[in-house]
């Protein structure tokens, strides 16, 4: 059973707004440099250790994204960082949980 459904990230360094859509057993993760590779693993180490890289805390000010920091400036917005991933329910919990649980950080 595939256990995670979704992932998405968003505010976090280079990444706006990034959207993994039913990620497999293994995958790979490539681009040119300075696309955003790392601050994926970043999101998901946030989201499953509470830290964007061991040994190191989240440094809102570095770590908030450029281009959503030009954006709330404009518009008064909220800064946040979220990373949100959706899980599939095993068949045997699905009757009191439903298909889907979402957790976001």
């Amino acid at each position: 059973m595939q256990l995670i459904k979704k992932i998405e990230i968003s505010y976090l360094r280079s990444l706006h707004k990034a959207v993994i859509d039913s990620p497999g057993d293994l995958n790979l993760l490539f681009g040119r440099n300075d696309s955003g590779k790392s601050n994926v693993l970043r999101g998901l180490s946030l989201f499953f250790n509470g830290v964007t890289e061991p040994g190191r805390d989240l440094d809102f000010a570095l770590d908030f994204s450029d281009i959503r920091r030009k954006e709330v400036k404009a518009v008064k917005g909220k800064q946040f960082i979220s990373v949100r991933v959706d899980f599939n329910v095993p068949s045997n919990y699905r009757r009191s949980l439903g298909d889907t649980v979402s957790l976001k950080r």
